[in-house]
């Protein structure tokens, strides 16, 4: 799964999102700077005898959580946006990822944060057939 999470954050950074350490992180949004996005692993759908997501065959369904956090509501759903437009309906992005990569949602506000910033999520669904995640 991590391996899957850096790739995804390699890719987001190749497409402009962001730069990994600046203003992009991989498993963790750390409280500085306040303008950044997240990359969180979360694991995935597991159904006993599923071909396409029991890990028997070497396929998974996995999930991603993403994170866009600014302190201004319109550029931080700006960025979410982006991150959509990046990723949903996306295939073979990844060197591990050989499927589909969907949006679970619209990008939407998820909370304030201590520092009273808007933080956006969204939440991705893949099919990889990674052996190693």
């Amino acid at each position: 799964m991590l391996q899957l999470q850096h790739e995804v954050a390699q890719y987001l950074q190749t497409s402009g999102i962001g730069s990994i350490g600046l203003t992009l992180f991989e498993g963790t949004l750390p409280s500085t700077p306040r303008v950044a996005v997240a990359v969180v692993a979360q694991g995935g759908n597991y159904r006993a005898g599923d071909p396409w997501g029991d890990g028997a065959t070497g396929v998974y369904r996995v999930s991603l959580q993403v994170l866009c956090r600014n302190t201004a509501y319109i550029t931080a759903a700006q960025k979410a946006e982006a991150v959509f437009a990046k990723l949903h309906g996306t295939w073979n992005v990844l060197p591990r990822l050989r499927g589909p990569v969907n949006a679970d949602h619209f990008p939407g506000p998820m909370y304030r944060d201590d520092n009273n910033d808007f933080v956006f999520s969204l939440n991705f669904s893949m099919v990889t057939v990674a052996t190693t995640l």
